[in-house]
C-alpha cells in the first residue's frame, strides 16, 4: 500500500532530476563539443550545428538520469527474476519450490521441473529403487530406469532434487550416481541446501 502511495513521488523526483540534468547539460556540453569538434576535424564548429549538439546531449544527459537513477526500485525494464543471491522461494529441508516452469539463465529455455526424491531405509526394494519421480505414481525407478526417462526431455527439464528426514544422507552413493547421470545430458539441477 504504502509503496503504491510513493511511486508517483518517485516519478516526480526522477522527471525533476531530468530535467535539472538536461539544463546542465544543456550549458555544460558546448565547451565540450568545442573541443572534442576541434580535435576531430582541426577547424572550429560551424554556428549551425552547435545548438543542435547542445540539444542532443542535454536530451541524453536527462534521459540517461530518468532511466538509470538508482530511486524507489520498482519493476524495471529487466526481462526475469534476476540472478540474486537472496534465499530462494523453498523449504530448506526438503528442497521443494513452487512452481511448475523455471527459466534456465544460461539460454532462457523454459524447463519444466521435475523433483526426484532419494528414498531410504526399508523404503528401498531389493534392485536398488532409490529414485522417486514425484509427477509418476510409485513404484520408485533404479537409475537405469530413470535415465530412460530422462534422455527423452533432457533439454527441457530442470531436476529438483529432494532429500527428506527417510531419505539417504546426501553423501550416500546414490545421490552421487544421480548428480553424475544429470550432469552427463546437462539437465540443470537444484539440490536441498546443507543445514548446519
Amino acid at each position: 500500500m504504502i509503496a503504491g502511495q510513493i511511486a508517483p513521488l518517485y516519478l516526480f523526483i526522477r522527471i525533476a532530476a531530468a530535467v535539472g540534468g538536461a539544463l546542465v547539460g544543456y550549458f555544460l556540453s558546448s565547451p565540450a563539443l568545442r573541443a572534442l569538434y576541434r580535435l576531430a576535424f582541426q577547424r572550429p564548429i560551424p554556428g549551425w550545428l552547435l545548438p543542435l549538439g547542445k540539444l542532443g546531449s542535454a536530451a541524453l544527459i536527462g534521459l540517461l538520469i530518468f532511466f538509470f537513477l538508482p530511486l524507489g526500485g520498482g519493476d524495471g525494464w529487466g526481462w526475469g527474476p534476476g540472478w540474486g543471491a537472496g534465499a530462494g522461494g523453498g523449504d530448506a529441508k526438503t528442497g521443494k519450490t513452487q512452481g511448475k516452469q523455471t527459466v534456465s539463465p544460461g539460454d532462457g529455455t523454459v524447463r519444466e521441473k521435475l523433483e526426484i526424491e532419494l528414498l531410504g531405509g526399508n523404503q528401498v526394494a531389493a534392485d536398488q529403487r532409490y529414485y522417486l519421480v514425484k509427477s509418476m505414481p510409485p513404484p520408485a525407478k533404479t537409475l537405469a530406469e530413470l535415465e530412460d526417462l530422462l534422455k527423452e526431455k533432457a533439454g527441457k527439464l530442470e531436476v529438483h532434487i529432494v532429500l527428506t528426514d527417510d531419505s539417504v544422507a546426501a553423501s550416500h552413493p546414490a545421490v552421487g550416481r544421480l548428480r553424475e547421470l544429470l550432469q552427463r545430458y546437462r539437465i540443470p539441477t537444484v539440490e536441498p541446501r546443507e543445514i548446519p
